[in-house]
């Protein structure tokens, strides 16, 4: 038998779902030698079905070979039934990256659930802080270097861009000696892109990048070279990305339709841990946390998942 673990991915095509998975698998690449596939299901209920239906005729076991893949592995509810069927069909050890449905948890062999999603107890449940994700910290933050992710429309907030567009000019007006990237999201309004075109043409210490025209692993170089990074807080697990990163995190308010929603809780758990500063906060003090928690939920993550099934494959990793 190979030393190699062999992973499947399943990918939904939605950019926060794929990075959690990437992850995982990027930190399991870090402790052990990995051999990776990746197969991407159309998103939409009626590609859904139809995917799952053809699954037997896309993906064969290999002859004389029934476990051919040790571990199948996604994020995001169209993945998991696609996960739970290639389990079966190969014999490999089952992970979501995200709470499923309360009628399907019990049929992973393991999920990796933030603690927002309020998931009750169970032996295949671990519980992170926040989202597995992409960033380490590297330790070669730039004390002048800022990044603003501006998050953008969506159904559990009420966006108001002369609100936002306001706290990233005072940001800005009051940090000159800082060089600031702005950069916008796919759900991010073009009003509020245009005004910030506009403001970025006429200020010396500031630039735009809109997302369409950065390249991938863009992000996670401006996380690893920024010291402060602020984020829209409807995109919270941008928030999570930076902190993992070792920046200090700024969080711009953005109104929810129900304050008592998970995002909100998981907001006022980081401010109360000290992982990040409310603009408001901010405003009034002119300081940030420190952020020295080290925090790596993906790295934590791929131990547990050696450790339970494989510990023989796990190795030190190098600083």
């Amino acid at each position: 038998m190979s030393n190699c673990l062999n992973i499947l991915a399943i990918l939904d095509g939605r950019p926060g779902h794929e990075k959690q998975t990437q992850g995982i698998i990027q930190a399991l690449q870090a402790i052990t030698q990995i051999k990776v596939t990746y197969f991407k299901i159309n998103y939409g209920l009626r590609n859904y079905l139809s995917n799952l239906g053809n699954y037997e005729k896309k993906l064969k076991p290999l002859p004389n070979q029934r476990n051919n893949y040790d571990i199948i592995i996604g994020s995001g509810r169209h993945t998991h039934l696609s996960i739970l069927t290639k389990g079966r069909k190969f014999g490999a050890k089952t992970i979501t990256c995200m709470s499923p449905s309360p009628l399907l948890i019990n049929f992973f062999d393991l999920c990796l659930v933030p603690d927002h999603d309020k998931v009750k107890n169970k032996a295949n449940i671990i519980k992170t802080t926040g989202p597995p994700n992409l960033s380490s910290n590297l330790g070669k933050h730039n004390k002048n270097e800022g990044l603003i992710l501006l998050g953008g429309i969506c159904s559990k907030h009420r966006w108001y861009s002369s609100e936002i567009t306001a706290m990233v000019k005072s940001i800005i007006n009051c940090e000159k000696t800082t060089n600031w990237t702005i950069s916008s999201s796919p759900r991010t309004p073009e009003d509020i892109i245009a005004q910030t075109i506009d403001y970025t043409k006429n200020t010396t210490n500031c630039q735009f990048y809109s997302y369409q025209d950065t390249p991938d692993g863009w992000l996670e170089q401006q996380y690893n070279k920024c010291q402060t990074v602020w984020v829209t807080s409807d995109s919270i697990s941008m928030v999570y990305e930076a902190i993992t990163a070792g920046c200090q995190v700024g969080i711009l308010p953005v109104t929810r339709k129900n304050k008592n929603d998970k995002f909100n809780l998981s907001e006022q758990n980081l401010i109360y841990a000290k992982l990040a500063t409310r603009y408001q906060d901010w405003l009034r003090g002119k300081y940030f946390v420190n952020n020295d928690t080290n925090l790596n939920e993906a790295e934590r993550c791929a131990r547990i998942i050696l450790t339970k099934w494989w510990p023989e494959k796990i190795t030190a990793l190098i600083n």
